[in-house]
């Protein structure tokens, strides 16, 4: 929040002090259209995989399958594939999340 005051006659702003967290991602290849640009949907997928799959990981569920699509109804869906014992779990987390995330539960043997 910006805060402007008067000090000694003249008028003075402070800013809180912002830390930049970005990161930098090593990728194979970037995905490219047709026509040889960069596909930017396709970044935007990877990084909302990673960020699920991040969040689920730290709740101690193992992720099977991941995949974010475009979808016409939804904008984004991510199917997700968890084991059974941790569909709970699994909801809970995903249900953080501004996406339409589709639930498949695998149960082993």
């Amino acid at each position: 929040m910006l805060q402007i005051g008067r000090m000694n006659g003249e008028f003075s702003s402070t800013r809180p002090k912002v830390q930049n967290h970005a990161a930098a991602y090593i990728i194979d290849a970037m995905p490219l259209t047709g026509v040889g640009k960069i596909f930017k949907p396709a970044l935007k997928f990877r990084e909302i995989e990673d960020a699920l799959a991040e969040a689920l990981r730290g709740a101690g569920v193992a992720v099977a399958s991941m995949e974010a699509s475009s979808d016409p109804a939804h904008g984004i869906l991510i199917d997700v594939s968890v084991a059974g014992r941790e569909e709970a779990l699994a909801r809970g987390v995903l249900g953080r999340f501004p996406f339409q995330c589709r639930l498949a539960i695998r149960h082993d043997s």
